[in-house]
């Protein structure tokens, strides 16, 4: 009975800990300085995450961020397709700026008030044609 029990335990983890994701979109920071960088479908509402995650996530001179979005292998283009516009949008912003606005929950304020250093938009084609790389 014990074996049987640990076989369905260690079926029941690799099943869970398979989740598929889709990895392909990657920043690759050229610039002089450390920046930090965050996606969205939405070029307005961008939803950020806690700025010590952000400070502890800074995209370092010729550094490469690998973008992560779980569900699927093409998970990243399920997530271009759900806005009207068909984009993903990139938003950057310089550590200098996360440091100054640090007592800030998150990085709403930044982006409304649009102290970021770039805000780009791309189609699925743009990534493909890049090889889902975009160099800034």
């Amino acid at each position: 009975m014990k074996v049987i029990s640990f076989i369905f335990l260690l079926i029941s983890l690799l099943l869970t800990a398979c989740d598929p994701s889709d990895s392909r979109l990657k920043f690759v920071n050229r610039s002089s300085r450390p920046v930090i960088a965050e996606i969205s479908n939405d070029s307005i509402n961008f939803k950020f995450n806690n700025v010590s995650y952000y400070k502890s996530n800074v995209v370092l001179k010729d550094s490469i961020l690998v973008f992560h979005k779980m569900g699927s292998h093409h998970a990243m283009t399920d997530y271009i397709e759900h806005n009207p516009h068909k984009k993903l949008y990139l938003v950057i912003f310089s550590v200098d700026s996360i440091n100054k606005y640090q007592n800030h929950s998150d990085l709403s304020n930044l982006f409304m008030k649009k102290k970021y250093l770039n805000l780009r938009g791309y189609s699925e084609q743009e990534l493909i044609d890049n090889n889902w790389v975009i160099l800034y």
